[in-house]
């Protein structure tokens, strides 16, 4: 391609791409406006078209026009050849310059040789997409021969040196031949000859040279060197210093005369007025080696001629510096004479570009001449190197056990005048430098060794008492495996300031490897005799080592006859020191500095012998053991002896005798029905395949070992350990007469352990075989170790022996040992387990002993399990000529019943019971009340009953219902083969209470302060409802206690269906009582006390035998069981204190005297501040204030509920509820119901009275007797 065509492909390029960028562009200038876009407005768009051209050379035109206006004046100009409708050139008006006339020219390339062209122009407006009018053209023709291709002058630069003020160096692209086709007519002598160099001190001087059309007379100057590419214009006739000067060149062939193209490209270049400055940059930009190098760099340079100052900036990118724009990265000004210089303020491990910039002077630095250096530089990077390190130098080991796991590590310092660091590293590897962790990050080392901590994979740390520091030249490291090689590396970090990419270090690495050794001692194993053997405890002895390390004697025992898995059964060091899961072995570790000889204690077996081995022992920490023994073993005497024990006391003693049913037709028939105890609430239940004698509970604790806190169950696990349990009916003392019954087993951590007997072994008890109803037992619980009955040591306070009364039918046993340890522990009184587990007690109920005051239940008692029952006849009584039950829902008079002479009649509409006395009609029917005393007394045991399923006897006084009624009645008891009579007898206020104590967690905490409080709530055993859901709940269709009328609305019914009395077509006050020992869905049968009686708590109050003296003295009421002749004379001593005075605080507090200032006092409502737990009522003070003694026990204080008539007893926990009723201005008086009734609903509980005035019936209170069993 020729060059002509070159250069119209380049201009078309030019053009193409400018075209493209401005195509966005292209159309109308618009504005925003607020709610629409709007044209600009803009003059009209005006061009006038070319107005002359030339050729440039036989390929090229150069047309020449003014710049259009009007329009946006973004124009593209576009040259149309030959009336072509599409443009050869398209072009940028920015693209363009001006000649010394102001106008615009172009050049039209990839013409023809001496070809016409007729040549027109528009103006394209690109903003507004509008072409300019169309403008006449003109005809040019192109060269009529060929001439040089040749583009022009590229450029002209000043010289160095002095020479800059008169020369200045042209360069440009040398000139090349045209193209030429053979037998182009055109041809002729083409070969460029040289040059011609134009130039002057203006433009329009310049183009009047230009446009001259004798060269002669332009005067240029003549170049005949065609292959040059430079020439120094002035080196022959000096340039003006300080002048502009316009240059251009043309291109001549060989022709004669000398053909030329005719370009008109010209530079424009400036001489320096002054000698230029002569100065080569800088030279070096070093970081210093030290920690200077983190924020300094030294600089030097060479001279530098005509300089007045240096400047030193450090630029963060390569870019030439402008001495105007870049202030802020100047580092230093200097005196010209400065060739280096430190200059610091940069940033750690950043790379800086340094320049040394001369200036003319300290004014002039900003024109190029004045300026010399600006883009020259040297990079620089403050990070100085990591200071050489020579490694570790020497491994020691130091003296003693340390020396076991632990190695020095010593070294020369690091050359810090060589490189920087901060902080030393160790690191662990192995011998051939492989990581120890194989940790990718450090290379094939491992991490570091943590400072002063073990938790690192290696295992090794460094010894606090050797901190690292850069200060150090030597640790030491722990926690090296003995008898092992340890390899190391330490290397120098440096880690501040920060480096971008981690903590620097060295790559060489220096291995250096050590070995702790261990040095054995000299033992010579264990003595082969023991001494000092106890029940669990040998002595063994040895002689300590004389030299070698260890820390601590490894003792390994076993039984002598146990064999190990591998079938070895003598004593193997090996065997015992693998301690796997098959290991028969025991192991101590103590310390090498033990007392001895040395006793191992808490061995597992009685009565056992074992084997005993000893070795040296060395731990070093991370799994090192090291042992030294002569496998010598103790075997001589190394047996332990059987202990003594001491009993751990009795936790419950319950026994019931067999239920039987009242609904029997024949009195004399006994039906029996079968019981056993529940497993979880361990109270009776009716159970068919349960017992018809009767059940026997034992509850004892886990026996204990003197002298430790060990217990029998602990050694469990060593052998066959049980409690053996012994029973005679003979006697406490007549040690043949026991036999054995039962064996307990032991299990580990069990603390309390328990035996159920009955008539047949069952899943629920165990089989005592000949047990007979209202006999006496006595019961002894050996505990035995394989197969030997153990002793009781001399210090054994508990009762090693227990009696235990069968009761007869019907009836239960409060044992006094039991019911001492409730009351004692509600009263948070410590137990006398040597005297009946009495507790020393200084308020009411409490007994005077050897001058001091004790609650004691002071006898064993058989209470009835139900409350009695009005005992009616199921036959032969006579209505309407027809034998029917004596039973009926009314007065049996009226209804028409007849009967015999003592048959019992019992009302359901009102719960009277009837006898019917002698008479002709036999319808003498009177009511129990009616009787008479003696009558009473003598009929009784036709009267009540105490079987189950009867309606309890209700409608009787104190006096003849309940006082008579038990004294006619009585059991018998049988020991030793011979049967007693005792009498029965009403139960007291203070037996009350203990009997209903429920089977319940264990009592809270003793608040502190003068009045004392019990915490609670407590909760019945086994099912965990609390002591009030029981007492008091409201759902009908559990089987708690019948105190909300659940008895009634039932459908009515025979008497023997169900557990209700009477039913639905009753009228409205029926009473709602449920039979005596109820079973059914709605029955009362889980209302059961500890001891297993029913119905303490609601279905018919209880009845007792105390009575009170109580005034009205309005508003207050005031009471005293100061009663001139009481009904029981027993009872009424329990309502004492200890020194004998009535229901009252100290003597010093309170008179005695009924009147003036009475003991027992309330207002309405209940004002009582204070009460006893063990009377169940509440205390206040006559006067308001009570002179209380420290050691008076009657100042147990409950909350009470403000303008209520109770108050709680403990919190939520039970209640006490104090009924006074019918008290009038006259005296009475009146005794005690307990417990609550069916309709009492919350007013149900173990603590709750109704103050009753006698002789009254009471219609809704029942009555159960009780026997007192002295001791034989």
């Amino acid at each position: 391609m020729s060059a002509n065509k070159i250069f119209t492909t380049v201009l078309s390029i030019i053009i193409l791409l400018v075209t493209t960028l401005l195509v966005s562009c292209v159309g109308s200038i618009r504005k925003s406006g607020t709610d629409k876009v709007q044209l600009v407005n803009t003059k009209p768009l005006s061009f006038a078209g070319v107005t002359s051209g030339q050729y440039i050379s036989d390929t090229k035109i150069m047309v020449k026009f003014n710049a259009a206006t009007g329009g946006s004046g973004v124009y593209y100009y576009r040259v149309y050849l030959n009336g072509s409708t599409e443009p050869s050139v398209s072009i940028p008006s920015e693209l363009l310059r001006e000649n010394s006339d102001g106008e615009l020219y172009l050049e039209i390339g990839d013409l023809r040789v001496n070809t016409a062209y007729h040549i027109s122009m528009l103006a394209y407006d690109v903003d507004n997409d509008k072409l300019s009018d169309r403008t006449k053209g003109i005809i040019v023709s192109t060269a009529p021969n060929h001439l040089p291709v040749f583009e022009g002058v590229a450029t002209a630069a000043n010289m160095p040196g002095v020479a800059a003020m008169t020369q200045l160096k042209l360069q440009w692209i040398p000139a090349v031949s045209p193209d030429i086709i053979i037998g182009d007519p055109f041809s002729g002598e083409h070969v460029i000859s040289g040059y011609y160099i134009y130039y002057a001190t203006s433009l329009d001087e310049l183009f009047t040279k230009l446009h001259s059309a004798d060269v002669a007379e332009a005067a240029p100057i003549v170049f005949s060197d065609p292959v040059a590419a430079e020439y120094i214009l002035g080196e022959s006739t000096p340039l003006t210093p300080g002048a502009t000067y316009y240059i251009a060149m043309r291109a001549k062939n060989s022709a004669s005369p000398s053909k030329y193209e005719l370009n008109e490209h010209y530079v424009v270049a400036k001489t320096f007025l002054n000698r230029p400055m002569e100065f080569s940059g800088i030279e070096a930009a070093v970081v210093p080696s030290n920690t200077d190098g983190f924020t300094k760099v030294d600089v030097s340079w060479g001279s530098c001629t005509a300089c007045g100052e240096f400047r030193i900036y450090a630029l963060n990118e390569m870019r030439a510096v402008d001495p105007d724009k870049d202030g802020a990265f100047l580092m230093a000004t200097l005196e010209s004479t400065t060739l280096s210089h430190r200059i610091s303020g940069l940033i750690p491990h950043t790379t800086n570009y340094i320049y040394v910039v001369a200036c003319r002077d300290a004014a002039r630095c900003s024109e190029r001449e004045d300026v010399m250096g600006n883009n020259i530089y040297r990079d620089a990077t403050t990070t100085p190197p990591v200071s050489p390190f020579d490694g570790i130098q020497s491994i020691t080991q130091p003296a003693g056990t340390v020396g076991l796991t632990t190695l020095t590590l010593s070294w020369l310092p690091a050359d810090t005048a060589s490189g920087v660091f901060n902080e030393y590293r160790l690191f662990r590897v192995k011998e051939d430098g492989e990581a120890v962790d194989n940790n990718p990050v450090l290379a094939g080392v491992q991490s570091q060794i943590t400072i002063y901590s073990s938790s690192n994979p290696s295992g090794a740390y460094i010894d606090a008492a050797t901190p690292l520091n850069v200060a150090s030249t030597s640790i030491k490291v722990a926690g090296l495996p003995t008898d092992e090689t340890s390899c190391f590396v330490l290397l120098p970090y440096s880690t501040s300031p920060a480096h971008p990419s981690g903590p620097r270090t060295l790559s060489s690495r220096v291995i250096r490897c050590g070995k702790p050794v261990y040095a054995a001692p000299d033992f010579n194993g264990v003595d082969t005799a023991c001494t000092n053997q106890t029940f669990n405890s040998l002595s063994i002895n040895w002689t300590r080592p004389s030299s070698g390390i260890f820390t601590h004697y490894e003792i390994f025992y076993k039984l002598k006859d146990a064999v190990y898995e591998n079938g070895h059964d003598d004593f193997r060091y090996d065997d015992a020191i693998a301690d796997d899961e098959y290991s028969v072995y025991h192991r101590i570790v103590v310390d090498a500095e033990v007392a001895l000889p040395y006793e191992i204690r808490n061995l597992p077996a009685f009565s056992t012998a074992y084997e005993i081995g000893v070795s040296t022992y060395y731990d070093n920490g991370i799994g090192g053991i090291f042992r030294v023994n002569n496998s010598k073993v103790a075997t001589d005497a190394c047996i332990t002896s059987n202990p003594e024990l001491v009993h751990g006391g009795w936790d419950d003693i319950f026994a019931i005798g067999p239920k039987t049913s009242g609904l029997v037709l024949d009195s004399a028939q006994k039906v029996v029905v079968r019981e056993s105890i529940d497993p979880v609430t361990k109270n009776y239940k009716e159970d068919i395949a349960g017992s018809n004698s009767g059940i026997i509970r034992l509850v004892w604790k886990d026996f204990g070992i003197p002298n430790s806190a060990l217990r029998l169950s602990d050694f469990a696990a060593a052998g066959s350990v049980s409690y053996e349990v012994y029973a005679s009916s003979v006697s406490a003392t007549d040690s043949s007469s026991f036999v054995h019954i039962a064996s307990v087993p032991t299990v580990y951590g069990t603390s309390k352990y328990e035996l159920i007997l009955g008539s047949d072994n069952s899943a629920a008890m165990v089989a005592f075989l000949g047990m007979t109803p209202g006999v006496k037992y006595w019961f002894k619980i050996i505990g035995r170790f394989d197969g030997v009955d153990l002793a009781f040591h001399a210090t054994s306070t508990h009762p090693e022996v227990a009696r235990v009364i069968l009761p007869p039918d019907n009836m239960a046993l409060m044992h006094r040992w039991i019911a001492n340890q409730e009351m004692c522990a509600m009263l948070h009184k410590s137990v006398d387990e040597e005297s009946n587990y009495r507790c020393e007690f200084n308020g009411l109920t409490s007994i005077l002993d050897g001058g001091t005051h004790y609650y004691d239940i002071q006898n064993d008692m058989l209470i009835d399990r139900f409350e009695n029952g009005c005992n009616f006849r199921k036959v032969n009584c006579i209505v309407g000529g027809v034998s029917a039950p004596c039973i009926g829902l009314g007065n049996p008079l009226t209804l028409g019943y007849s009967a015999v002479q003592g048959a019992i009649y019992y009302n359901r509409y009102n719960g009277y019971c009837s006898m019917q006395q002698n008479s002709p009609s036999g319808s003498n029917w009177k009511e129990i009340n009616g009787l008479g005393a003696v009558v009473v007394e003598a009929a009784a045991e036709e009267i009540v009953s105490t079987r189950a399923y009867l309606p309890p006897l209700m409608r009787i006084t104190q006096e003849l219902g309940g006082y008579n009624l038990c004294k006619g009645t009585s059991i018998s008891l049988t020991t030793n083969g011979e049967a007693s009579s005792f009498n029965r007898r009403m139960l007291r206020k203070k037996e009350f209470i203990a009997a209903a104590a429920w089977r319940s967690d264990p009592w809270g905490a003793a608040a502190t302060g003068p009045a004392q409080s019990l915490t609670g709530p407590r909760y019945i055993y086994g099912n965990h409802y609390d002591i009030t859901t029981v007492e008091y709940t409201s759902n009908t269709t559990t089987s708690f206690c019948n105190n909300n009328n659940k008895g009634g609305n039932w459908p009515l019914d025979t008497f023997e269906d169900n557990d209700r009395y009477p039913g639905a077509a009753d009228p409205a006050d029926s009473i709602y009582i449920l039979r005596t020992g109820s079973n059914g869905a709605y029955s009362s049968k889980d209302c059961q006390s500890r001891y297993g009686l029913q119905d303490m708590i609601g279905n018919a109050w209880d009845m007792t035998s105390d009575q009170v003296y109580c005034e009205y003295n309005s508003p207050n009421i005031t009471c005293s069981a100061n009663v001139t002749t009481p009904l029981d004379a027993v009872a009424q001593e329990t309502l004492k204190n200890g020194d004998g005075n009535y229901l009252e605080f100290s003597a010093t507090g309170l008179a005695t005297s009924v009147t003036g200032t009475a003991e027992w006092q309330y207002a309405s409502p209940i004002n009582a501040n204070y009460f006893s737990p063990a009377l169940g009522l509440s205390l206040n003070c006559a006067s308001g204030t009570c002179d209380i003694q420290p050691d008076d026990d009657n100042k147990l204080i409950t909350a009470k509920s403000s303008g209520a008539t109770y108050v709680t007893f403990p919190y939520n926990s039970d209640r006490l509820i104090i009924s006074l009723n019918n008290i009038v201005p006259n005296t009475f008086v009146r005794y005690m119901y307990s417990g609550g009734k069916w309709d009492s609903g919350s007013g149900a509980g173990r603590f709750s009275s109704d103050i009753i005035s006698r002789p009254n019936e009471g219609w809704a209170a029942a009555v159960r007797c009780a026997v007192d069993v002295t001791e034989d």
